[in-house]
């Protein structure tokens, strides 16, 4: 009953009551290359592999042809004794004439060796050799043709290359058949031209069995090279060979040398044919030239072309010695690409980075323009492609990249379909290179989440409103950041009449930078001091603004916390790192101290002249004499700025080139390039007769100077603490 129910439903549509009387049908797939000539077709052209092998032993063939042609031109003899094989030799006396005459007389009345051009001496054991290669090449050559046919066979008989074949084989099996014909001379010279095919279609083949594809410009060359090497040998061999009929036989270097001298329009007239068959065949050699070579620097001209257009590709080995970074963006705008790469290069540990440039866009003029500039030209690449694309990704060494960045596609009027085009590329490079850090910038904040695996992630509308917001709570906040995140060298506005734009201008020249305590000059004296003091006094004295610092001791949830503007109750430690802003970081500065003329008048002054001096001061602006707070008087009448500081102007290096940061600073964690100043006017209130010495590391000769100039910048250091 099981059994009825196992086949009810298949005997209600067969009728068959058992699996076991099924009638069994073979089915045999590729039936249509079972066939003699699929068959030969799949091992000959199909097939990647043998095909490869195929080419490769045709083209050793053709080039021992050659070679054993240029051995027969070497072991030949006399050519007036040339005779067919087994014949004896006719009266020669007519050529042995000849060969004693000048040239001169040769020219007056030349004498032709018919003999000499149709005949040539070819041992036996040679003349084997050449019989097998042109029987195992008549045969391929056969064979492809069969297996090439298409309906057309006059197409392919007609064709250039088989009527080469024909003319370098059959003549060999004449011999065969009649055997005075064993020392006809036959063009085995020709066979140059059927290895160059035999080399394109090599590499065709080798492309697709290796699954690589070679660059068309340097195959573009590689033809063109092996056109010219076989122009150059085709002509070589035919003038000498012609050259055994006329009075001066030539050898192979003098031919190569008579050739190379003509074909470059130099044409010293030491060697030269006279006789006119060897006349006629240089003229159509340097006819075949200027048809042949022209056509070929023209592919090699579009193929340049071309290629200038899609860009090149970061090599492998590049990849390999060098460190680069992949910028992905759909648009090539000059102002957003001269950003990045001013804001990217602005970083001193980046200097040795190349930038990879990879978009489908073509480059406009203004692009090109700013690629060919040198400081760019040599570290900017540029691939024209796209991110969803492996070929491309391949191109620009993804997978050996320090980091990509995948930048807003900004030629979309919708902000949402921008972000989708980013999230598509971001996933794409994703996929293909996993472990290489993404920087991705977008404009919506709600597709912040289909990027989370980015190292960053930039949400540009996110970032514009928080700045509007805290411009509404802090006046000029868009502005600070603003200026932290633009690169400036500090001389926008020098020009201008008005001061405040010389100050703005000079001022946006500043910078972030982070220094080990221990290891700063700028705050390494603040030891032990609290933070708005040492905040303060680097101002006063240096003109940088100490805006944060990280303590080296922390609690591991506080690791990577920056505290900004702690207050007085954070005490400066040698481990703490200070950050600041600044023209320029303190390893690149030169510390320059600005004194007054007066200076040993100053320092021999006793302590009670001193106080005395300050008091009137402090009398004179309390009764608004016009010094103000805090202000005093000079011994001379005049007011002098208050709470004076030895003032240290910090000047740039002589060389532009950055120095290394300390070794204790962790690169990791450097705050990014950015750019504000703490504006400070050097030299306030000094007089026009002041000097400038740079600092001395050793301390000064006279030591009971300097402990009083210690002890009235203390003094007058705790005053400025208690006004400020």
């Amino acid at each position: 009953m099981a059994g009825v129910s196992r086949y009810s439903s298949y005997n209600c549509l067969t009728g068959w009551d058992s699996y076991d009387k099924i009638p069994r049908v073979r089915v045999e797939y590729y039936v249509n290359e079972n066939t003699f000539k699929e068959r030969l077709q799949l091992y000959f052209i199909k097939n990647q592999r043998s095909s490869l092998r195929i080419r490769i032993a045709n083209l050793v063939f053709k080039l021992l042809a050659c070679v054993l042609y240029i051995i027969r031109v070497c072991a030949d003899g006399d050519p007036i004794t040339a005779s067919c094989y087994g014949c004896k030799p006719g009266n020669k006396t007519e050529f042995e004439y000849s060969a004693n005459l000048t040239e001169e007389e040769f020219q007056e009345h030349p004498i032709i060796n018919w003999d000499g051009i149709i005949w040539v001496n070819r041992s036996l054991c040679l003349w084997i050799v050449q019989v097998i290669l042109a029987m195992i090449s008549f045969s391929e050559a056969i064979l492809l043709v069969y297996l090439g046919y298409k309906g057309n066979i006059w197409q392919q008989i007609l064709s250039f290359h088989f009527i080469l074949e024909m003319v370098n084989t059959i003549p060999f099996a004449l011999t065969l058949l009649f055997p005075p014909l064993r020392n006809l001379f036959i063009p085995v010279f020709l066979n140059c031209w059927l290895a160059k095919r035999s080399l394109e279609n090599m590499f065709n083949d080798l492309h697709r069995a290796m699954q690589k594809s070679q660059s068309a410009l340097s195959q573009q060359l590689m033809i063109l090279c092996v056109t010219l090497l076989c122009l150059v040998f085709t002509s070589v061999c035919g003038i000498q060979h012609f050259q055994r009929a006329g009075h001066r036989h030539l050898n192979l270097f003098q031919a190569t040398y008579f050739v190379v001298v003509t074909f470059s329009t130099v044409g010293y007239g030491d060697f030269v044919p006279d006789i006119w068959p060897s006349q006629l065949y240089m003229v159509i050699m340097i006819g075949v030239a200027l048809v042949v070579l022209p056509t070929q620097f023209e592919q090699l001209a579009f193929t340049w072309m071309e290629r200038q257009k899609l860009g090149g590709s970061y090599s492998s080995h590049r990849a390999q010695s060098e460190k680069h970074v992949v910028v992905c963006s759909t648009t090539l705008h000059a102002d957003t690409i001269m950003d990045f790469l001013n804001e990217f290069y602005a970083h001193p540990l980046l200097q040795d980075y190349y930038v990879v440039l990879l978009s489908p866009m073509e480059l406009d003029t203004t692009m090109r323009m700013i690629l060919q500039v040198p400081i760019w030209a040599q570290r900017v690449i540029y691939i024209q492609g796209s991110c969803l694309k492996d070929t491309d990704l391949i191109r620009a060494r993804m997978n050996e990249a320090e980091a990509c960045f995948v930048l807003a596609a900004r030629n979309y009027a919708d902000k949402t379909a921008a972000d989708e085009h980013t999230i598509l590329r971001s996933w794409a490079v994703k996929d293909f290179a996993p472990d290489v850090p993404q920087y991705v910038q977008i404009f919506r904040p709600e597709n912040k989440l289909h990027v989370k695996f980015a190292e960053f992630v930039v949400c540009e509308d996110e970032f514009k409103y928080a700045l509007l917001a805290n411009n509404c709570t802090c006046p000029g906040a868009s502005t600070l950041v603003t200026l932290l995140l633009h690169t400036s060298r500090g001389q926008e506005g020098q020009q201008s009449q008005e001061e405040w734009h010389r100050l703005y201008g000079k001022c946006s020249g500043n910078e972030i930078y982070h220094i080990v305590l221990g290891d700063s000059r700028f705050f390494g004296e603040y030891e032990g001091k609290s933070f708005t003091y040492a905040s303060f006094h680097s101002h006063r004295k240096y003109g940088v603004a100490l805006v944060g610092v990280r303590p080296a001791e922390l609690p591991e949830f506080y690791e990577d916390t920056i505290l900004l503007n702690p207050g007085p109750r954070h005490i400066m430690k040698s481990s703490d790192t200070c950050y600041y802003m600044s023209i320029t970081k303190e390893e690149n500065s030169a510390f320059v101290v600005s004194e007054k003329r007066e200076s040993k008048a100053i320092m021999t002054k006793d302590k009670s002249a001193l106080c005395n001096e300050r008091k009137a001061g402090g009398a004179g602006g309390t009764s608004g004499g016009g010094s103000g707070a805090g202000g005093r008087t000079g011994r001379d009448g005049s007011s002098a700025a208050p709470y004076e500081l030895p003032q240290v102007v910090l000047e740039g290096p002589a060389s532009s080139t950055p120095l290394p940061s300390p070794s204790r600073i962790n690169p990791a964690h450097t705050v990014s390039s950015a750019n504000l100043a703490a504006s400070y006017k050097y030299g306030e209130g000094s007089s026009t007769g002041e000097s400038r010495n740079h600092l001395k590391e050793s301390p000064a000769t006279d030591s009971a100077s300097d402990t009083e100039v210690r002890e009235r910048e203390k003094e007058r250091d705790r005053e400025a603490y208690a006004l400020g």
